[in-house]
């Protein structure tokens, strides 16, 4: 019924909940709200404040080879919404094949299908005020017989802007069954005596810290803050980390590589490089303008065929793909992303693809630790050979279409088996915590709940088995819709 600061308006006691959700960004908030709604008594720890903001202390952490990657500080936001603060607001759910196991090319798929899903999705996109009624558009190639022998569809999407969900939903905490701490940042998630439950959580802040006890936990804190919480709740049950009996807990990181993959020259008009820009499309639900972006996207059925990932593929002004980028690190120097003039004509196609699971990409605690004693992290971003056939045949079949279409002086950036020294990701962390059936392969169940504990949920990207190629957050704000409803249903 509330949202107050912890240590100041709020008295540094011991807290009782019913359910206690630790974090506030879209995750956390969606799962929040749909327990509310339901009559459950919610309580929301937060580390930031109202408005999110990078956390240089709390919020550091180191990157190691060999991917440079970039500042873990600024990539995260800490406060109430999190870091939807950061998102460009792209409405863009997963594909069919994204839920599906391809002994090729991933580990495991979903423990669900992606029908199952469907219904959240439209609540998600309610959640994030895309209306009803929405002016997708049309590539206008697409109706040439070129592109359509080519292995590309195209996509049309909601591009929302700056969104700060923490504000459009801070209204949640005015109901009496749903609280908001601010200024409580979680230090260590504490077992009963055995480990197959938790009993309560320790919070520090500015003024000391105070514990939390509750009957579900859930958290919902992102791709690198969930392992690095559980890792550094290691006890005598778990002495690796909570739920880490497989060595699981932090691999599989996952992010969406961004590389400008070739230049070319096109009269701009003839090529309809209108569909690949933002253009304005009315009003969403608050009455907040909105935009329509698009871009090619290959068919499932190609990369089923080629052993690859999926991918989207943008074509823009060169240049613009390193614009306006947080700061890339490795090893504890920066990464200097080149920015250039480019003639006006010049072109640039890049690619936006998904990252297999892999074993060695992953987070671990470092060394360093911050006021609160809990080690920070450490990001190895590990790509692997199938990542980057996924940019090349992409590339290589945009190069026939574009080159059918009428383009000049194409020349592609690839070289070799490296990556372009200007590859960034798109600020997804994903899969750090995947969903598996069986605590071999995952550290969650179908259900988001943390195999061999009872009581502790998780929420948020770090769950995702798959990347696939889309935007992360929409299907986040649906898995955590559909865990608030397990919860409510399974009464727990």
């Amino acid at each position: 019924m509330a949202i107050v600061q912890a240590g100041q308006a709020y008295p540094l006691s011991d807290l009782e909940a019913e359910v206690v959700i630790i974090g506030a960004g879209p995750a956390g908030l969606a799962t929040a709200l749909g327990l509310a709604l339901s009559g459950r008594r919610v309580t929301v720890l937060e580390s930031g404040g109202f408005a999110p903001v990078p956390d240089y202390g709390t919020g550091d952490g180191r990157v190691r080879g060999p991917m440079p990657y970039h500042n873990l500080s600024e990539s995260r936001a800490r406060g109430l919404g999190g870091s939807s603060a950061l998102w460009g607001g792209w409405i863009v759910p997963l594909g069919d094949l994204d839920f599906e196991t391809r002994p090729d090319v991933n580990l495991t798929g979903w423990c669900m299908s992606r029908r199952s899903l469907d219904p959240y999705y439209q609540r998600a996109r309610s959640f994030i005020g895309v209306p009803d009624a929405f002016p997708y558009k049309d590539w206008s190639k697409a109706n040439e017989p070129t592109f359509r022998n080519s292995p590309f569809v195209t996509r049309s999407f909601p591009a929302m802007g700056r969104l700060q969900l923490g504000h459009r939903h801070a209204e949640l905490f005015t109901m009496d069954s749903a609280d908001l701490v601010l200024g409580a940042t979680v230090k260590r998630i504490v077992t009963i005596a055995d480990g197959s439950a938790v009993d309560h959580v320790i919070a520090g802040t500015a003024e000391g810290d105070f514990v939390v006890t509750a009957d579900v936990f859930v958290l919902a804190t992102g791709g690198i803050e969930n392992p690095r919480l559980l890792l550094a709740s290691a006890n005598k049950s778990w002495p690796n980390g909570l739920g880490n009996s497989y060595d699981l807990v932090g691999r599989y990181f996952m992010e969406h590589p961004h590389v400008d993959a070739m230049r070319f020259q096109a009269d701009p008009g003839a090529l309809d490089t209108d569909f690949f820009t933002q253009r304005p499309a009315g009003l969403a639900a608050d009455g907040e303008p909105m935009a329509v972006n698009g871009a090619l996207v290959l068919s499932e059925e190609f990369c089923t065929a080629q052993g690859i990932g999926g991918a989207e593929l943008f074509v823009e002004r060169a240049g613009l793909h390193t614009m306006g980028r947080i700061p890339l690190e490795l090893d504890g120097q920066p990464h200097p992303l080149r920015n250039r003039e480019y003639p006006a004509n010049e072109l640039a196609l890049v690619t936006v693809t998904e990252q297999v699971p892999n074993h060695n990409s992953r987070v671990v605690l470092g060394d360093t630790r911050d006021r609160y004693d809990v080690p920070h992290p450490v990001l190895r971003w590990e790509l692997g050979e199938i990542d980057l056939r996924t940019v090349r045949n992409s590339v290589d079949a945009a190069r026939d279409l574009l080159l059918a279409l009428g383009v000049k002086d194409v020349r592609k950036r690839l070289r070799g088996d490296e990556w372009p020294d200007d590859t960034v990701g798109g600020l997804h962390h994903l899969g750090t915590t995947r969903m598996a059936h069986s605590p071999t392969e995952g550290v969650v169940d179908s259900n988001c709940r943390a195999h061999d504990i009872r009581n502790l949920y998780i929420a948020g990207g770090s769950i995702f088995p798959t990347s696939g190629y889309a935007p992360p957050t929409l299907t986040i704000i649906a898995l955590a819709l559909r865990l608030a409803d397990h919860l409510v249903s399974a009464g727990a």
